[in-house]
């Protein structure tokens, strides 16, 4: 008896079959491999298995058949017949087993002119050449990743030249041990390269050969990159095609910065660094080198951030969509280096596109700040957070002294800061939350701002007691949120406190300004920081992997939300 889907074309079914395996096929599509299975065939093995017509139209549909690993040598074979003449995309696993690899390869290299895909994943310590693998031919060749699976330290030579692989697009070593792989690779789009191994940065000329003879690159990532020993120099690399540049995983500050100062970028490219700087680092203001940062059509948003062991800095522009994201951790003994080179920063660069900017202003750096708000001659919105982070915790000293230099330099008569200014918000993070410091500061500046007739036109005020919010999260590098806090264990005195703190702001500040809010300590002043998925995850960049995680896009400076 016919039923419903015995009248269903073959060639329907053949689409469902594929867009059911697809999810399992781009799993499989990684850099970061787990487990002994690399490839999940399951739901392909069962889809032809549930009835004779189903395993009739799957078996005569190649294009189910061409992802397949090298772990089962019957089921590869098996998968490489039913495959037929469709492009091939294999894993081939090495580990201890060198005579399972080797007939392996004999059959993969029997099929090399369809092969378009070849995932090498290494295990264990026993491994020889991996030059000897790779020494055939595979004209059609577009994407080659060679992983490391086990954290053991590598002693052999990665991939030198492929040969009769000049074609490929993509290229992912994940980590590079002593060598550098050698084009020139002229129709590379896509590539990845991790050092997490111990890299001989004496080696740094062989990546500059790399990149030079990849002139179509799109897509380059860098991950944990090692210190350069000499710093690269004098050096000139187009890549006038790169859509997107980044250097993460704790990379060497220096050297990414070094690096940058090689490449000629279009100045739609955007760039993020997640980097760590060490003691050696005696940098200025080597971010120079970043075009969307220089000039009058540069970022009209700058954002910068300052504490907790962590600089942060974000900028994006209206008329170039091409945001930069620095990140850059550091030592508690390397502090006075990034305050210098935060100086650096505010006094050698110019920003009069900037019309917002958000400042993340922690007890002891709030002079730097003053000197980049210098460089903001047309910023309109202002955001201050301001966070205690010192032993004066206690008194609140260190909020008033950030507070208070702030409003005294925006009150200046003889130069006028921020002309533009209109709108402000302000953030205090304080022990002393009750104290009328704050108020006194925010109202001689408004007043003064008024009296050299460029007013502050709108103000936003959000006060939060530090017992409040769980400290230790932010020391170890993740946003907090904030806790209600009962003062003497009476709620109806926590809400009368807090109503009488407002009535005091409002009272004060109010008539001062056009629109004047006071926020609740749990409120949300602020508008989100920064739109990751959206700026970062860039269509296209991830075709051939996904991104280990350690390499994601993730705001990592802390703040309280």
């Amino acid at each position: 008896m016919l039923t419903i889907l015995d009248e269903v074309p073959g060639e329907i079914y053949a689409i469902i079959f594929e867009l059911t395996i697809s999810s399992e096929r781009q799993s499989s599509f990684r850099i970061d491999y787990e487990g002994a299975e690399t490839v999940n065939t399951r739901s392909l093995i069962a889809i032809s298995h549930v009835c004779s017509r189903w395993r009739a139209i799957a078996l005569s549909t190649p294009s189910l058949w061409t992802r397949c690993d090298t772990v089962n040598r019957p089921k590869l074979r098996g998968f490489l017949d039913r495959a037929r003449h469709a492009p091939l995309s294999l894993v081939l696993t090495w580990g201890f087993a060198s005579s399972n690899v080797d007939r392996c390869r004999n059959l993969m290299v029997s099929r090399s002119t369809r092969l378009r895909r070849l995932d090498i994943v290494l295990r264990n310590a026993a491994y020889g050449d991996i030059n000897e693998v790779l020494h055939f031919s595979a004209p059609a060749l577009e994407c080659l990743v060679i992983s490391q699976q086990d954290q053991l330290t590598v002693f052999y030579p990665y991939i030198r030249k492929p040969q009769g692989m000049k074609r490929m697009r993509a290229l992912a070593l994940a980590p590079l041990a002593y060598c550098m792989p050698q084009g020139p690779f002229p129709y590379l789009a896509h590539l990845y390269l991790s050092f997490e191994y111990d890299w001989r940065g004496r080696s740094a000329h062989l990546l500059v050969s790399l990149l030079t003879g990849s002139p179509a690159l799109q897509y380059l990532h860098l991950s944990r990159l090692h210190p350069f020993a000499p710093p690269l120099l004098d050096i000139n690399i187009p890549l006038t095609r790169l859509k997107l540049l980044s250097i993460t995983n704790d990379s060497d500050f220096s050297s990414a910065t070094s690096l940058l100062g090689c490449l000629s970028l279009p100045q739609t490219v955007p760039i993020r660094l997640d980097c760590h700087a060490n003691h050696y680092f005696v940098g200025t203001s080597n971010l120079l080198h970043i075009p969307q940062l220089n000039g009058e059509s540069g970022p009209s948003r700058l954002d910068v951030g300052f504490g907790f062991k962590a600089l942060s800095l974000f900028a994006e522009g209206d008329k170039l969509p091409s945001p930069v994201w620095v990140q850059a951790h550091y030592d508690d003994r390397d502090r006075f280096i990034w305050d210098n080179w935060l100086t650096s920063f505010a006094t050698t660069h110019f920003f009069p596109s900037v019309l917002r900017s958000r400042l993340y202003i922690d007890s002891a750096s709030s002079e730097a700040f003053i000197k980049l708000l210098h460089r903001l001659p047309y910023v309109a919105e202002l955001e201050l957070l301001l966070y205690l982070n010192s032993d004066v915790i206690q008194y609140g000293a260190a909020a008033i002294c950030a507070l208070g230099r702030i409003c005294r330099a925006l009150s200046t008569e003889s130069t006028i800061l921020c002309p533009d200014l209109r709108t402000v918000r302000v953030q205090i993070i304080t022990a002393t939350p009750s104290s009328t410091a704050y108020v006194g500061d925010l109202k001689r500046m408004l007043r003064a701002r008024t009296r050299l007739e460029v007013p502050i036109w709108s103000l936003a005020v959000q006060v939060i007691d530090v017992a409040s919010i769980d400290k230790s999260e932010l020391e170890s590098g993740r946003s907090t949120g904030v806790n209600h806090v009962s003062r003497d264990g009476d709620a109806e005195k926590t809400g009368a406190y807090a109503q009488s703190l407002s009535e005091t702001y409002v009272d004060e500040l109010g008539p001062l300004v056009c629109d004047f809010q006071f926020y609740a300590p749990e409120g949300k002043v602020f508008p989100p920081r920064v739109d990751i998925d959206a700026s970062w995850r860039m269509e296209g960049s991830e075709d051939y992997w996904a991104l280990p995680e350690h390499d994601l896009p993730v705001l990592k400076f802390p703040w309280v939300n």
